[in-house]
């Protein structure tokens, strides 16, 4: 492959990288496309969509509250607005943008509700006894490790508090 910016030849490598959105989850030993002139990198992820339901079940194990930027990514998996949300939990789109803005958090039961809405539309393994553990405390970012493993993503590493939920 040729680098888009200088047309050098790229190296091809592996790296860890961390999710664009949510910092706190690490894809491991992605296949990355390197210019050794300008260091322009190129990242390959592999099924899209399945790294997309690994991350979404990263954020649904986790135990304490959902984040603003989590709120986003999970309305994303959905295919919903902030509208649909309101529409689908029965409020109004305002209080649905101070969630998603990260000016007001989302009520517990709302919160478990869109983890089971994702859980739902996702077709994600998930007993509902793993609910009781989730949504304590205040909201604190996502964490974990993912890797495409034989052709699949997989969570490798969890952090301490999520071992216990999942």
């Amino acid at each position: 492959m040729k680098c888009p910016k200088c047309g050098t030849t790229m190296v091809e490598q592996e790296e860890d990288v961390r999710h664009e959105d949510l910092p706190g989850v690490m894809l491991e030993d992605v296949e990355v496309q390197v210019c050794p002139t300008c260091d322009n990198r190129v990242r390959g992820y592999p099924r899209v969509l399945e790294l997309l339901e690994a991350v979404a079940r990263l954020i649904v194990l986790k135990p304490t509250r959902l984040t603003a930027t989590e709120i986003r990514f999970l309305l994303g998996v959905l295919d919903w607005s902030g509208a649909d949300l309101a529409r689908h939990f029965g409020t109004k789109p305002a209080v649905v943008s101070r969630w998603v803005n990260g000016h007001s958090r989302m009520a517990l039961t709302a919160d478990r509700l869109l983890r089971l809405a994702v859980v739902q539309a996702a077709g994600l393994e998930f007993e509902l006894d793993q609910l009781i553990g989730v949504a304590q405390g205040e909201p604190e970012p996502t964490a974990g490790r993912l890797r495409f493993v034989d052709g699949r993503w997989e969570i490798v590493a969890l952090t301490e508090a999520m071992r216990v939920v999942a």
